[in-house]
């Protein structure tokens, strides 16, 4: 059985993982990605989007993709916004220029992947930082150990649109992974976490360090596990 991670940078970290699982798990991988570059049909987000792949050969590459369990996922609420992420702090220097529907886009792509009989793992977004997790230690704006962190509310109406756009897609063959529950409110009440405890969980401002993804990876790989001992059920 073949898996694809079809998504952003912000997957990049947790494929690495998953796929290290190929051999144990038996399955072949495939990772179709990258800066900006969350494959949809016939159509780029964004000028940045995919600089190595061109709209025809992503589109040819989705439709080629059958019978097969996809990890989908990447930073919706940056396309929706076409800004960067405020903290309440400090905002991120990411501002995007948005060349389509991007809500229509990304709904048409994952019916279609679905319409091919592939089972859909949808990750929704991950909690962006806003500042450079890292470089907050590196310039001693924190102290080693201490904990990074913002009020979770700014993360909950960030994600809000993009929530609603993917609980609209409906499927028994979508089954979803929600990173914040993992970093806001989890660790730390009402507020979500970019260090704990001396752990990094970010390598910068929204790209999830090793020991980050491997917080998602865990279920995330459980419900492959699952997929894969049913015989391709759930």
């Amino acid at each position: 059985l073949k898996i694809y991670s079809l998504g952003d940078s912000s997957l990049r970290s947790i494929s690495s993982i998953v796929e290290s699982k190929r051999k144990v798990l038996n399955f072949d991988y495939v990772h179709f990605g990258g800066n900006g570059c969350i494959p949809i049909l016939n159509k780029k987000i964004a000028n940045i989007s995919c600089p190595n792949k061109g709209i025809a050969e992503t589109t040819k590459f989705i439709e080629s993709i059958e019978d097969s369990i996809i990890i989908y996922g990447g930073r919706l609420p940056l396309y929706l916004s076409q800004e960067g992420f405020f903290n309440g702090i400090e905002k991120e220097d990411t501002d995007l220029n948005i060349l389509v529907d991007v809500d229509f886009e990304i709904t048409n792509t994952i019916e279609f992947l679905l319409k091919n009989n592939n089972k859909i793992i949808l990750v929704y977004p991950i909690p962006t930082q806003g500042w450079n997790v890292p470089n907050l230690f590196f310039y001693e704006k924190f102290n080693w150990g201490e904990t990074v962190s913002y009020p979770d509310i700014y993360w909950k109406e960030r994600v809000m649109e993009s929530n609603e756009v993917l609980d609209l897609i409906s499927s028994k063959n979508i089954v979803r992974v929600y990173p914040d529950k993992i970093f806001c409110n989890n660790f730390v009440k009402d507020a979500c976490v970019g260090a704990y405890e001396g752990k990094i969980y970010y390598s910068d401002d929204d790209h999830l360090s090793k020991e980050g993804a491997e917080l998602i990876s865990e279920p995330l790989l459980g419900i492959i596990e699952k997929i894969l001992n049913s015989g391709y059920g759930y």
